[in-house]
Parts: structure tokens; sequence; C-alpha cells
């Protein structure tokens, strides 16, 4: 699928009609992709520090976690920032949902990105957040690992 999927993709997805196909990837290598895409901007906004142990990154205030256990991969990133208030849970991976807090801080964004992860994670696996309003959250998703003939990892 293309990195910048549009409200036609979303659609294609929620209707069955786009699929995602399993790849071969390995997640700390993409993690580490993704966090140096992702530095010249958390540099902008003066969280530039973060150091690398075996398979998780801590940028400052953001930790992320990769972990493999019982035939599956699960993949979460910590904040400690203002958290998700527990009546926003339940409906945060809805289309276009944004909860109060994040609309009152006017934080970036414009609410298909959440819904578009869960379209996407829940065709293989799941997605959730586990968030205290105040003291940050953690989001996090599950997707089986595909051992191949001849693999024996």
């Amino acid at each position: 699928m293309s990195p910048s999927l549009d409200l036609l993709d979303i659609a294609k997805l929620e209707s069955g009609r786009l699929m995602s196909v399993p790849e071969r990837l390995v997640l700390p290598a993409l993690t580490s992709s993704i966090v140096s895409e992702m530095e010249p901007r958390l540099i902008t906004k003066g969280r530039t520090r973060w150091t690398c142990a075996s398979i998780r990154r801590r940028i400052r205030c953001i930790a992320i976690d990769v972990e493999q256990h019982n035939g599956s991969i699960t993949w979460a990133v910590c904040d400690n920032g203002v958290g998700v208030p527990r009546a926003a849970l339940p409906k945060l991976f809805e289309k276009f949902y944004r909860a109060d807090n994040a609309v009152s801080i006017e934080a970036e964004g414009t609410g298909p990105g959440l819904h578009l992860v869960r379209l996407i994670v829940e065709q293989a696996g799941r997605v959730w957040c586990e968030s205290e309003e105040g003291r940050g959250a953690t989001f996090a998703f599950t997707l089986p690992t595909i051992v191949e003939q001849g693999d024996r990892r």
C-alpha cells in the first residue's frame, strides 16, 4: 500500500476491497527507519535525545518497544503526554474522532490516522490504547509472526 492513503483508500479498506498483503520485514529495523525519518520533526519540537538498547528506542518522552512472544509481535509507542480521557478510549479508533483534550490543546492531526491504523492492523491482528488522562498513553498493536519454510528462528 502507498504511504499516502487518501479517503478513497480508507473507503476501500472499510468495504474489504483493499487488503494488505503480508510481507517479510524486520520490525526493529523498520522501527529504526521510522525514528530516523521522524527525527527532523522531533528536533523542531525539542525532542532530540534518544538512545538505543537493542530493540527499544527512547525519544525523550517517547518510548518505542518491540516484543516477540507466543507467535506474535507487539509494537508499542508510550509517551508521558496529556493522555486520553477514559471516556474517549472506546471511540479513539473511529473515523475522524478526536478526544476533547486533543482538540483543546490544538494537537496535530485531523482524525483519520488511528482509524486507518485499525483498518489495516485488524486484518490480521489487534490494536489498542491504554491511557490515563494527564499521565500519557500507550498505543500498541499485535500481529502474528509468520515462520517461513526453513526459517528456524
